[in-house]
């Protein structure tokens, strides 16, 4: 069975689960092309461990059997059907989250999403969450705490250092870009 996930990672890994689970009944082999573009900008094989039964391949031919999509199989949503079990870390990856965890005193941690879903095309339903709400979890925290703040846009980055200073820590200093991806897919998951 072949597939090519399309759009980022979240998409490309819900994807990719719910099928291996259906080549897995099939007794098939799972064959992803998985390229990188602006919304995926690196590749599986760089932050998370080989798979049983998952095998990345380079290219196609024209003339193959493909399934070119970016939602889960609708039988085997991965969401509705199990968890993400093997998806395990590569140990360069696991080094990079545990220097960064020891660089900080008690914390909590905030996911500040906001590049990826502000085109209302791609995802009409998506309301971004007001600052203003993070603000009010930040100030419920108490105030030894540092704030661990994962964000996938350098104007959030900026805002939330501008007000909150050096209580807030970040996996990477951003800079600014007019690329729709605005971290690594590294950053991404380490974040």
């Amino acid at each position: 069975m072949k597939i090519k996930c399309k759009n980022g990672l979240c998409d490309k890994l819900a994807m990719i689960f719910s099928y291996l689970y259906k080549a897995r009944i099939e007794k098939q082999l799972l064959e992803v092309l998985w390229e990188i573009d602006q919304e995926c900008n690196g590749h599986f094989l760089e932050l998370f461990k080989p798979i049983k039964d998952l095998e990345f391949i380079e290219n196609i031919k024209y003339t193959e059997n493909i399934i070119i999509d970016w939602k889960p199989h609708i039988e085997f949503d991965p969401s509705k059907k199990f968890i993400y079990e093997e998806l395990k870390l590569t140990e360069n990856i696991k080094i990079k989250i545990e220097n960064l965890k020891s660089k900080m005193n008690n914390y909590s941690a905030l996911h500040v999403r906001k590049t990826d879903k502000l085109c209302k095309i791609k995802a009409p339903c998506f309301i971004p969450m007001p600052d203003d709400v993070y603000f009010d979890f930040i100030n419920k925290q108490p105030k030894s705490y540092d704030i661990f703040l994962a964000t996938d846009c350098v104007d959030t980055q900026n805002k939330f250092k501008l007000k909150y200073g050096n209580k807030i820590k970040c996996s990477s200093e951003m800079k600014f870009s007019e690329e729709l991806r605005q971290t690594t897919l590294e950053i991404a998951v380490i974040d």
